[in-house]
């Protein structure tokens, strides 16, 4: 995994992520993880104040720590 300015980014982003992480996405788009739905691959993120968006968790490009 490559960290820097306190980001991980790299092949442990998709096993590392937990409820809490805030994350960013390919385009951009950032927000707090809300939900993992256990081996599934769509996490559940909240990019706004109560406005929860389902998204694979393989578009994740960096947890920041």
């Amino acid at each position: 995994a490559v960290v820097f300015l306190g980001v991980v980014a790299g092949s442990d982003i998709h096993t590392t992520l937990a409820i809490g992480s805030k994350v960013m996405f390919a385009g951009g788009i950032s927000g707090k993880v809300v939900r993992i739905n256990g081996d599934d691959e769509v996490i559940g993120v909240e990019v706004a104040p109560k406005t929860i968006i389902d998204i694979s968790r393989f578009a994740v490009q960096a947890i920041e720590k």
